[in-house]
C-alpha cells in the first residue's frame, strides 16, 4: 500500500554490465550493474540543471532516502540497490523488480521507485537465509529547494535545507539537518529527530520517539506510546502522547501538555500553560503566566508560578514550591 493513490507504472529498461551514459541539455544519466565484494550493486544516476527554490518529490515502495545539499543549481539522484549473493542472474532477475522513474517538470524533479511484486524464496535445511533486497536513494539539492519526501520500509535523512520538508515512512526513522521552513514529519514505527528549526514544525508517531528542537515557531507533537522531549521553542507548543513519556525544555510561547499514563515534565513557560495526565506525575517549573495542571492518580510538584496556578488530582500528592497568587 502506498501513501497516496497507485499512480500509472511506466516500464524501465535496465541496462546491465558496462556504464552507460545518456546525455541531453538539460540531463545526464548513468547506469552500472557490477560485483561489490559479496554483493551485486546496480546503479542509476541522474542530474538535472534546477533553480533554487524549486522541489524534490520522492515517492518510494521500497528504499532509504538521504537527502544533502549543494551551492551547485542541480540535483543529482543516486539510486543504489544491492543484494547479497553470489548468482548474477538472481540478481538480476531482484533489480528488475524494483523499478525506478524519474521525471523533471518545470522546477520540479520527481524520482518514483516501485516493486513491481513481492518476492519470497524458499530456504532448504542447508542454506542460510538470503540477504533482502536493499535501495539507497541518495539525492544532493540546492540548498533552497522544498523536499517532499515518502517511503514505506526506509528511513530519511535530510542535510542543510532552506525550504518546506514533509516526510513520510511507515517503519523507518526520520532525521532532519538544520531547516529554514515548515517541517512536517510523520512515521508509524520509528523514530523523529530534528536539529534547529526556523519555522513551524508538525510530528506525528504511533510508538517512535519525538526528540525535536531547537525550533523558533510553532511546535506541534503527537505519538500513542512514544517519549517526546523538545528543547527551546520559541513559539507556542502542543505536545500529546497516550502513554509517553513527555518532558518540555523552555516554552517563549503558551505550552499544551497531555498524556494518559505517560509522566510530564515542564522546564520553563513563559505564557501560559496547560497539563494534563491520567495516572502519570507531573512536575512543572518557572511558569511566567497562568498555570492548570491536573491528575487523576499522579503526584503533582510545581515551581514558581507568577500568574494563576490550579492544580488538582484525586489520589496523587500536590506540592507548591511557590507561586504569587
Amino acid at each position: 500500500m502506498r501513501w497516496e493513490d497507485a499512480m500509472n507504472r511506466t516500464e524501465v529498461v535496465a541496462v546491465l554490465g558496462a556504464f552507460l551514459w545518456i546525455s541531453s541539455a538539460c540531463s545526464t544519466q548513468e547506469i552500472g550493474f557490477e560485483r561489490d565484494g559479496q554483493d551485486y550493486t546496480e546503479i542509476i544516476r541522474q542530474n538535472y540543471e534546477v533553480n533554487p527554490g524549486g522541489t524534490l518529490t520522492a515517492d518510494a515502495e521500497v528504499g532509504t532516502i538521504l537527502i544533502s545539499s549543494t551551492v551547485n543549481n542541480e540535483v543529482d539522484v543516486l539510486v543504489r540497490k544491492r543484494l547479497r549473493t553470489s548468482d548474477a542472474d538472481r540478481a538480476r532477475k531482484d533489480f528488475n523488480n524494483v523499478q525506478v522513474k524519474f521525471s523533471k517538470t518545470f522546477n520540479e524533479v520527481r524520482i518514483e521507485v516501485d516493486q513491481i511484486k513481492n518476492v519470497t524464496y524458499k530456504r532448504w535445511f542447508w542454506q542460510d537465509w538470503p540477504e533482502r533486497l536493499h535501495v539507497d536513494i541518495e539525492v544532493t539539492v540546492p540548498m533552497e529547494f522544498n523536499l517532499d519526501l515518502s517511503t514505506i520500509t526506509g528511513d530519511i535523512q535530510t542535510g542543510d535545507i532552506v525550504g518546506d520538508v514533509t516526510a513520510r515512512t511507515l517503519s523507518g526513522n526520520i532525521t532532519t539537518g538544520p531547516i529554514e521552513g515548515y517541517l512536517s514529519l510523520k512515521t508509524n514505527s520509528g523514530n523523529i529527530e530534528t536539529n534547529p528549526v526556523l519555522g513551524k514544525v508538525q510530528t506525528v508517531t504511533l510508538t517512535g520517539n519525538n526528540e525535536i528542537g531547537p525550533v523558533n515557531g510553532e511546535v506541534s507533537v503527537r505519538s500513542n506510546s512514544g517519549k517526546i522531549e523538545t528543547r527551546t521553542v520559541e513559539g507556542d507548543l502542543h505536545a500529546k502522547s497516550l502513554t509517553g513519556h513527555i518532558k518540555i525544555g523552555s516554552v517563549e510561547g503558551d505550552a499544551t501538555v497531555g498524556s494518559n499514563s505517560g509522566k510530564i515534565e515542564v522546564r520553563t513557560v513563559e505564557g501560559d500553560l496547560h497539563a494534563k495526565t491520567l495516572s502519570g506525575h507531573i512536575k512543572i517549573g518557572f511558569v511566567e503566566g497562568d498555570a492548570t495542571v491536573g491528575s487523576n492518580s499522579g503526584d503533582i510538584q510545581t515551581g514558581y508560578v507568577q500568574g494563576k496556578l490550579k492544580t488538582s488530582t484525586l489520589s496523587g500528592n500536590i506540592e507548591s514550591i511557590n507561586h504569587t497568587r
